[in-house]
């Protein structure tokens, strides 16, 4: 009987701070996220990209009906995935990148309700190096 009662006693302090675990938690995985990407920025530097012009070059180039899910940048280009109402118009404008060359697609498009899933690479350009 002693033992149900501390059970269940030890059971209603669990209860109690399983909010504060939760919130702790959400914490922590926030921190782990901003840690990823902060480690993420430092490999770019490292590499003697500038993650900046690059996402900034993207912004611009990509049209608005777009939307990234997925992006990769190393010291030989970058990779991107995502949705667009078409993506076949990604290469062209991609190309006509001063930065990019040898856009290409790295699987089929995938056709949505009202849009393209696509996933493309992109090498940078020979006379500009890596960026």
């Amino acid at each position: 009987m002693r033992e149900r009662r501390a059970l269940s006693a030890l059971d209603a302090r669990i209860a109690r701070l399983a909010p504060e675990v939760q919130q702790a938690e959400r914490r922590l995985a926030v921190v782990e996220r901003a840690r990823r990407e902060l480690s993420t920025l430092r490999d770019f530097e490292q590499q003697g990209l500038h993650p900046l012009p690059v996402l900034r070059e993207l912004t611009d180039t990509i049209p608005g009906d777009a939307w990234l899910t997925n992006l990769s940048v190393d010291r030989n280009g970058l990779e991107l995935g995502g949705f667009a109402n078409a993506a076949s118009q990604l290469i062209p404008l991609l190309e006509a990148s001063p930065t990019l060359e040898r856009v290409e697609f790295t699987s089929p498009v995938t056709k949505g309700r009202d849009r393209e899933q696509f996933r493309l690479r992109a090498t940078w350009e020979r006379r500009g190096g890596a960026r």
